[in-house]
């Protein structure tokens, strides 16, 4: 079974568009009799969204749905997984859409290969504030630089993992306007390739970041955040 973590704050309207997505990725993992558990995590929530959420035909009666207040998307993340059921967890943000087929094939791919390995979309397609897309980077493709982590995260924060990558390695508090850290999901990856883990992108999988006005990520980036001390960069 795969759980899917999804934490909500105030994305309203935005959220209705997320789990229309959410929704097709678990029916397309359907189709392939794989099954699929929503662990939905309310993090200081505004009701309107609560309330788009717990109405919405996705959640089901046999989800999960987890309220806390810590304003803190790290905490918030790893509260979902420790009451996640599922062999496999992903990871995915309450405003962005997804692919129908990438929770089938991240899974497939680590069924295949082994449980080491963190699996990203291949394709990311930003909309909104502006239109672009990328191809994202392979771990073991001769052109991975891993210095390069040292200035940007080379991952957005859309993953599916083993249960036991994100039991092996959490991620770190980020509320960056009291202590001045963030970039939870940047932490986390240079801490998994620390650990031994490998991040693999599956082929023929996309996600569609919406790019806001205004974001937590533009916001750590105006304030000119870091993230916390990793062994990742020891000398």
């Amino acid at each position: 079974m795969i759980s899917v973590v999804v934490t909500f704050h105030n994305e309203r309207t935005l959220a209705q568009i997320t789990l229309n997505s959410i929704l097709r990725c678990r029916e397309y993992c359907e189709k392939f009799e794989e099954s699929v558990e929503l662990v939905v995590v309310f993090d200081s929530v505004d009701a309107e969204t609560k309330c788009i959420v717990e109405a919405h035909p996705c959640v089901k009666s046999s989800d999960v749905v987890l309220d806390v207040d810590y304003g803190d998307l790290g905490f918030s993340r790893n509260k979902g997984i420790s009451a996640a059921n599922g062999d496999f967890v992903a990871i995915l943000d309450g405003d962005d859409l997804y692919s129908e087929n990438w929770l089938y094939a991240a899974k497939e791919l680590i069924a295949r290969i082994g449980r080491h390995i963190i699996c990203h979309p291949e394709v990311v397609v930003n909309f909104g504030k502006y239109n672009s897309y990328a191809w994202q980077i392979d771990q073991d493709d001769s052109s991975f630089d891993r210095d390069g982590l040292l200035f940007s995260n080379y991952w957005t924060s859309w993953v599916v993992a083993h249960k036991e990558v994100f039991e092996s390695v959490g991620y770190a508090e980020s509320n960056h306007r009291r202590q001045g850290f963030g970039h939870e999901d940047w932490h986390w990856n240079c801490c998994t390739i620390e650990a031994g883990y490998i991040h693999k992108v599956v082929p023929q999988t996309s996600g569609f970041y919406r790019r806001k006005h205004s974001s937590l990520l533009s916001e750590q980036l105006q304030n000119k955040v870091y993230i916390r001390k990793t062994d990742f960069f020891r000398v």
